[in-house]
């Protein structure tokens, strides 16, 4: 699964491409792309200006130039490409937005683990990522109180940095790697 540093990987590729484009056409290609408390299609969004990709953790989200954003989480096997307009579909597509640049973006997933949502931000986040915490890359990232999250915890050390409400972001390759650094065993109890 992407973590933190591939998704903001994604992130940062996709601003390059989509900041200040207009969505022009949608076509949702799989009723799985589309979560289901999703507030509404994601025809929504057609003649929406992008006016920014951002990301807290594993999540990420389109804002435009209407209340509503489009959240992404990538699952599994989710990536989002720029490819040419009318250039041959992937075997996995499973949503299409054209741009106004002649461009297409299209999130792909092989697996479907993936979701996308139409949303709206409450408190600088959507509110399908309002329980995630902030995570290392955040400018507010409060240090002090997250290592205090973490020692105040019970459980093994791995299964508490791996909660992304405690620490975001941190998913299975990075929780192993950190504390194989750390030497510390990932059973240890985090207090």
């Amino acid at each position: 699964m992407p973590e933190l540093p591939e998704v903001e990987t994604v992130r940062a590729g996709l601003e390059k491409h989509v900041v200040g484009k207009k969505i022009t056409a949608i076509k949702q290609l799989h009723p799985r792309a589309l979560r289901s408390d999703s507030l509404n299609k994601l025809s929504i969004f057609k003649g929406a200006k992008i006016k920014a990709v951002k990301r807290r953790g594993k999540f990420m989200w389109l804002e435009f130039d209407r209340p509503e954003v489009l959240v992404a989480h990538l699952g599994m096997s989710g990536q989002f490409k720029i490819q040419k307009s009318n250039s041959e579909f992937e075997k996995h597509l499973r949503a299409n937005f054209a741009l106004s640049n002649g461009k297409e973006m299209r999130f792909i997933d092989q697996r479907t683990f993936g979701w996308l949502a139409v949303d709206q931000i409450e408190d600088g986040v959507p509110s399908l990522v309002s329980h995630i915490a902030r995570d290392l890359f955040d400018p507010k990232f409060d240090k002090k109180n997250t290592v205090s999250k973490i020692s105040g915890k019970r459980g093994q050390i791995k299964k508490v940095i791996l909660d992304q409400t405690v620490l975001s972001g941190i998913g299975n390759i990075y929780a192993d790697e950190a504390l194989w650094y750390a030497q510390i065993h990932p059973e240890a109890i985090a207090e």
